[in-house]
């Protein structure tokens, strides 16, 4: 949010300089046009758009989700940030600048993250970090961050070392050469360290992929064939550490326990279908099969659905459509409830929502980054330029491969497009230079100040500019922020069970960000709570606040109607209505669940829902009908054998009953519940 709001005052600024000067606007275009990566840029763009008008939900397109808010909106801000740094950074000394940035923008997030392990936290005291997160709240997504700028540290660091092993300086350069080379250094351990405490090893495989290509290309740039062996020794090392550490009985296996190789052995939780890899595994196959079934999505036939291949669902509609294909198995490694919104891996990603053509949009860009940037080091004698240039690929290259095991993050994608821009400007600026021509400012060659000419009507325009750009950036961002901090406290209310203030936080969250269905759910949840907290005897008060539930989902349904979650939680409050106050409402709960199976076939989770509606009305068939449904579709979930058992008991059918129990007990042995019910029937 934050990133999108200062995008859209950047484009204001830039725009109140551009409606003041004059000269010919075809000409800024065929200038910016001659720039590398603008093309594919566009293409890229126009891949997103294309795939958002078309969406399945054109809203969660545009706006993205709360949780993620990467809809278009964010897409085409990174968009306007890498035109406005081509735009407005036209000089070596300004990229220079620009890294410098970015290195200076890392030293806090890197000390934070040390300081954490080291058990010193400033603004969290007292937490325990196996896994450090620093300011950016997740391990993983620090080592993605990190791997990002280590390049560049390191690269700033060999060019500083140079300066200083050059000669031929005043004792004072040196000095100054010296502290320089120190504080990179110093930077680049940090930055590593903190790394190395992230535990993470999607982003570790990224560094070290980074690294081996660095190694690369500083061999093939210099011709540095020691380096070369040196980079092939450690690239077998390091394979066979990773081979030997997933093996049995080899002379590593005492190192597996380690607090770091240990994240490295990935052989255990393969063969025991658990742990993180194989949530990857699954989610990889789910998406997969999604891409190769095609299904149709939604209650109406989708009209566009022989083109989802080619042009995508919509940008984040990946956790409304992953519910088609979700694989039962994955619900055993994760929570049940959990909504797969991401495939953990960025060209699986790309191909859902944008279709084929924006993964080939994505690899067109990539291509020309690295297509360049060669093309770059192959022709500069700049040596300075040159390990910029070795840092900037090989910080892309970690990227990519970490980003096939992650998430996409604004604190990477704002990296990955400011290095776009630097590449671009570096390219051209270095292609001018060849010809002779001085390097300026692209808008500087073709318009001139002009104050005098109509100064009103651009006045006005101006304004109208200041006015509308920070309105829309205010009400998408700004807003977004506010909703965010309602909800907390709407969420810190409703866990003190003060019931009425946590309704009036969610109603404060909803009318400064009103397109938003996931706050609509909250403020039904907390109805919900209010209506289970009463006295049995307010019947009338509890159908007022279910009521008043049912209402506030009614509109989260019109805002978002692809939901399965949306249909259950209107089901809840329904089957809740029909076991406390009019038994008549069940089948309005049997309604709406109907449609989240349709939505979502394989949640064995929702059959259990249904069938503990159909028990308490005392409907025992129907209940058994909906838990053998849930056993097809997930014949491991205790709590499915469980609850037949006690329908079967409520059935009379006793042996049925206990054989479900111990089918439930032998599949969860921590079930306490099932080993009192066996308890009670031995002797029947």
């Amino acid at each position: 949010a934050f990133f999108r709001f200062a995008t859209l005052l950047l484009l204001t600024a830039w725009l109140v300089d551009l409606i003041h000067l004059k000269g010919s606007l075809a000409g800024l275009f065929r200038k910016l046009l001659a720039r590398p990566f603008v093309l594919p840029v566009l293409f890229f763009a126009f891949t997103h758009v294309l795939s958002t008008i078309t969406s399945v939900d054109l809203r969660l397109s545009f706006w993205g989700s709360f949780f993620r808010a990467y809809g278009i909106c964010t897409v085409l801000s990174y968009v306007l940030f890498f035109f406005l740094g081509i735009l407005n950074f036209n000089t070596p000394k300004q990229v220079e600048q620009l890294i410098t940035v970015a290195l200076l923008a890392s030293l806090p997030v890197a000390l934070y993250g040390v300081l954490q392990y080291s058990g010193i936290d400033p603004i969290f005291p007292g937490r325990d970090y196996s896994r450090v997160i620093s300011t950016i709240g997740n391990p993983i997504f620090l080592g993605a961050y990190l791997i990002m700028v280590i390049p560049l540290a390191f690269g700033r660091f060999l060019t500083s070392l140079r300066a200083l092993l050059g000669g031929n300086r005043s004792s004072s350069s040196c000095r100054s050469t010296l502290l320089e080379a120190i504080g990179y250094a110093s930077l680049l351990l940090l930055l590593l360290a903190c790394l190395l405490y992230t535990k993470s090893r999607g982003p570790w495989f990224g560094f070290l992929g980074g690294a081996l290509l660095f190694a690369i290309l500083v061999v093939w740039r210099y011709r540095m064939k020691r380096l070369l062996s040196v980079a092939i020794v450690g690239g077998v090392a390091l394979a066979a550490l990773l081979v030997g550490l997933n093996l049995p009985h080899t002379p590593l296996e005492p190192f597996t326990e380690s607090p770091y190789l240990s994240r490295l052995v990935l052989s255990d939780n393969l063969a025991a279908g658990t742990g993180t890899e194989w949530v990857r595994l699954l989610i990889w196959q789910g998406t997969l099969e999604l891409i190769r079934s095609n299904p149709n999505i939604g209650f109406s036939p989708d009209p566009l659905r022989p083109f989802r291949l080619l042009i995508g669902y919509g940008p984040e509609t990946m956790g409304v459509v992953f519910h088609q294909v979700y694989p039962p198995a994955l619900a055993h490694i994760e929570a049940r409830e959990a909504i797969v919104d991401r495939a953990h891996n960025e060209l699986l990603d790309l191909v859902v929502t944008t279709g084929v053509l924006g993964l080939l949009a994505f690899l067109l860009l990539t291509g020309c980054f690295f297509y360049y940037g060669i093309s770059l080091l192959r022709r500069t004698k700049d040596f300075k330029v040159q390990i910029t240039v070795i840092a900037l690929l090989s910080a892309m290259f970690a990227h990519l491969i970490e980003a096939q095991f992650g998430l996409l993050i604004p604190s990477v994608d704002l990296l990955f497009w400011l290095y776009l821009a630097v590449m671009s400007v570096m390219y051209f600026t270095e292609a001018e230079t060849a010809k002779e021509e001085k390097a300026i400012p692209i808008g500087s060659t073709i318009v001139e100040p002009d104050i005098n000419n109509a100064k009103w009507l651009r006045l006005v325009i101006s304004l109208l500019v200041v006015c509308v750009i920070p309105f829309f950036a205010s009400f998408s961002n700004i807003n977004f922020l506010l909703a965010d901090v309602y909800l907390r406290q709407g969420e810190r209310f409703k866990s003190a069970r003060q019931y009425t203030e946590s309704i009036a936080a969610y109603n404060r969250a909803i009318q400064v960000y009103p397109v938003e269905p996931r706050l609509y759910q909250y403020k039904a949840a907390a109805y919900y709570e209010l209506a289970q907290s009463i006295a049995d005897d307010e019947r009338e008060t509890r159908s007022q606040l279910l009521q008043a539930g049912l209402d506030t989902m009614a509109r989260a349904l019109e805002l978002q109607p692809l939901d399965p979650e949306y249909y259950t939680c209107t089901g809840t409050l329904y089957g809740y209505w029909a076991r406390t106050v009019d038994p008549s409402k069940l089948e309005q709960a049997v309604e709406f669940y109907e449609r989240a199976f349709q939505l979502s076939p394989n949640r064995a989770l929702y059959r259990n829902e249904l069938a503990r509606f159909y028990f308490d009305a005392g409907r025992y068939e129907e209940a058994v009908q909906q838990l053998q449904l849930s056993l097809e579709i997930d014949p491991k979930f205790a709590a499915t054998h469980y609850n037949l058992g006690l329908t079967y008991l409520e059935l009379g059918e006793k042996g049925k009953a206990k054989e479900h129990f111990e089918t439930a007990l032998r599949l969860d042995p921590n079930c306490e519940e099932c080993a009192q019910k066996l308890e009670s029937l031995k002797g029947d």
